[in-house]
């Protein structure tokens, strides 16, 4: 009897390894999809707060393309916005697409008291179907991309990002 629970226990225990191990490749293949997936400036369309449509491949070869995804409750989001939002330089170096899933009351009532509406440089787009943060393979906020004027990936910043660093990454 004792064997018995024995061979079980070991199965269940090789199971679970087996199991663990699968779902770490998997997670890793994720991850090496998503980093070939954004090398490039992927094609994708959202829609601003006023209802105007962006489309990703109209910005190539214009100047630098920085896409950062956040939530409106966010302090480190916050924060970086900003950053941004003071940073006259790097608005006129970029085109800041700011992304979000939120429903659009709230992003208006965001803007709105972030005084973001008066910046044409920076643009809050609405990702309602969450297919942006599947695309770029979003996990946590803020997440922001810099692109280069080619459409090539410069840089992934995970966390909060001061403006400086990012229009030293564009320069």
């Amino acid at each position: 009897m004792k064997r018995k629970i024995a061979l079980a226990f070991l199965l269940l225990v090789m199971g679970a390894i087996g199991y663990l191990g699968f779902s770490i490749y998997e997670e890793l293949e994720q991850k090496q999809r998503v980093k070939e997936r954004i090398s490039q400036l992927p094609s994708f369309s959202l829609a601003t707060l006023g209802g105007k449509t962006i489309h990703s491949e109209k910005n190539s070869g214009q100047i630098p393309v920085i896409i950062t995804y956040f939530n409106t409750e966010c302090e480190y989001c916050r924060a970086e916005i900003n950053s941004m939002k003071g940073h006259q330089a790097l608005q006129e170096k970029a085109h800041i697409y700011l992304v979000s899933n939120e429903p659009l009351e709230k992003l208006e009532a965001f803007s709105s008291s972030f005084g973001l509406d008066s910046l044409s440089a920076i643009q809050i787009l609405r990702d309602t179907q969450g297919e942006v943060k599947e695309l770029f393979g979003v996990k946590g906020v803020p997440n922001t991309f810099v692109y280069d004027e080619d459409r090539k990936l410069l840089k992934n910043f995970k966390g909060e990002t001061k403006a400086e660093v990012l229009y030293g990454s564009v320069r």
